[in-house]
């Protein structure tokens, strides 16, 4: 077939595993909602989505979290409610208003997690399965001010090291070094431990892997600008700031006509602030697969935690039924096995992301918006065979020596509309022009 694997790319792999969309389409497929009414008074509405039965067989179970934690639990049946088919029925959920009023909570992110659970076995499911989930937001995330201008300066003992090659910079235990030629930091050592893998950096990344859609609609040729967009240095300079030491590298993209600006600024607690800003200089230009960033982290570095939408993959337009919360998982089980290797394991809606060792040394990465973000034992390069679509497998592929990281701001949509030419919808693409993000690389020692 020309689409090389177009019979093998379904919902289910050939060993009849759930592949990642999978847990989408269940979503979607679900007959029973909830929606948050009321929120003061924890009003939720329930609806039953079912042409021909009521959901008498149901429990709603109520998960309370704040910024992730577990703080109250409800269940209550849905016999009682009497609801028919295609109709609505509010009930109220106590632990919603508990949680509001509790002042130990006030400044953090409120959430609900629902599910609605089989009371007793049915023909085809077992008692206790989740039939259907939800997740309400009580009250959304505060996200942090990222650079403090009230920082203790007398934290750290700044030093900034010139030299021929490269530039050290050096304050609150962590250092971090500049390479003169690119302006890339190839050395970020915390305490003295490199975190960095030899031979790799800190760099921009406007590129992801392509899926089959991807392949389908000829974006690994229409957006293979952004693959090696001809990043040149123009030029790299460093001063002493108030809150620290700062870096500001200066870059020319020739392919789509861009400039981009990294600055960075290294804090008396060794907090490292990266702010990246991308100015696009043409009329019209191809749009960008991601707008983000990408650092290699030695292999020791292989236990994740992160607050964000999960635990499966996700993606900004198939996202619905992943629940954001408190996740561990660690670096072998991000990359998903597609037949065909491809772009695999993005988190979205991610609050911080931590990457750790053995000894639960490591870095925290954080926003002052949402992230996307991933952490899998491949380079994009490993996961595509180019301008054209090539008969390979996920099984073929020999993980790496350390850990590719992903901190974007975003990421296009994975489509899905059909895998033979459709974009992904124009809201979830990322146009031309100008961007700009920051985040927060913080040692965890």
């Amino acid at each position: 077939m020309e689409d090389k694997n177009g019979n093998c790319n379904g919902l289910l792999s050939p060993d009849r595993r759930m592949n990642p969309h999978a847990y989408e389409v269940k979503y979607q497929y679900q007959n029973l909602w909830a929606t948050l009414t009321d929120t003061a008074k924890g009003r939720v509405d329930i609806y039953n989505e079912a042409f021909f039965s009521r959901p008498d067989n149901v429990e709603m179970h109520c998960v309370i979290l704040a910024d992730g934690d577990t703080i109250g639990y409800e269940k209550k049946s849905l016999k009682d409610l009497n609801l028919q088919p295609q109709k609505h029925k509010s009930v109220r959920v106590q632990s919603i208003v508990n949680a509001l009023s509790d002042i130990e909570y006030k400044d953090k992110e409120l959430l609900c997690n629902v599910d609605f659970c089989l009371l007793t076995d049915s023909q085809t499911i077992n008692r206790g399965e989740i039939i259907a989930h939800q997740q309400l937001v009580i009250r959304k995330y505060q996200f942090p001010t990222l650079l403090n201008n009230e920082i203790d300066v007398a934290l750290g003992v700044k030093e900034i090291d010139q030299y021929k090659d490269h530039v050290i910079l050096c304050n609150g235990g962590t250092a971090i070094d500049f390479d003169r030629k690119d302006g890339f930091i190839h050395y970020f050592d915390v305490q003295g431990k490199p975190m960095i893998a030899e031979g790799y950096a800190l760099t921009p990344n406007f590129w992801r892997a392509p899926t089959d859609n991807d392949y389908g609609a000829k974006l690994q040729q229409k957006l293979n600008a952004w693959h090696d967009p001809g990043v040149s240095l123009q030029s790299l300079e460093f001063e002493e700031i108030e809150q620290g030491l700062k870096a500001v590298a200066l870059y020319d993209l020739n392919k789509p006509d861009c400039l981009l600006r990294i600055s960075y600024v290294l804090d008396g607690q060794g907090y490292l602030y990266v702010k990246q800003d991308l100015e696009a200089r043409a009329s019209a230009g191809p749009i960008m697969p991601r707008f983000g960033m990408h650092i290699q982290l030695a292999l020791e570095f292989e236990n994740i935690t992160f607050y964000g939408a999960g635990p499966e993959e996700n993606y900004i337009d198939r996202c619905s039924a992943a629940r954001i919360g408190i996740y561990r998982q660690k670096v072998s089980q991000q990359y998903y096995p597609y037949i065909r290797p491809q772009e695999s394991g993005n988190k979205t809606s991610v609050r911080w992301w931590e990457m750790t060792n053995a000894e639960g040394q490591g870095l925290r990465i954080y926003s002052d918006q949402e992230l996307e973000c991933s952490a899998i034992p491949f380079l994009e390069d490993d996961l595509w065979t180019g301008s054209s679509k090539r008969q390979h497998h996920s099984g073929d592929l020999i993980a790496r020596r350390f850990t590719n990281v992903n901190i974007s701001m975003r990421q296009m949509g994975v489509g899905c509309i059909d895998s033979w030419g459709h974009l992904p919808l124009e809201k979830y693409q990322i146009p031309y022009g100008d961007y700009s993000y920051s985040f927060v690389i913080k040692p965890i020692f």
